[in-house]
């Protein structure tokens, strides 16, 4: 099966279009990373912090929002993964 190739910048624009929309910039939810990995499948993997911690439901509600995203712009199908979570403790240090 063809797969578009992702590019990080792709992703990461994109991710930051969403977090400074309306309805999101209000969290002050800032991107840390973004990471994708090649296999039998792509997995996207993004990290989102802020300063007074990030709540699974900030978590959820992007993932939500970036799959609505990622297939309006015909990125998503059936070979991605993607995983929407924080750097956790040890890497905010």
């Amino acid at each position: 099966m063809f797969q578009k190739r992702i590019r990080e910048e792709q992703i990461q624009s994109l991710a930051e279009d969403l977090l400074v929309r309306e309805d999101f910039s209000d969290r002050h939810i800032s991107l840390k990373s973004i990471e994708i990995k090649r296999g039998r499948s792509i997995m996207i993997r993004i990290f989102l912090d802020r300063e007074n911690g990030i709540t699974i439901d900030d978590l959820s509600d992007f993932h939500k929002e970036f799959q609505l995203i990622l297939q309006a712009e015909s990125i998503w199908n059936d070979d991605l993964q993607m995983q929407v979570s924080s750097p956790g403790h040890s890497a905010k240090k």
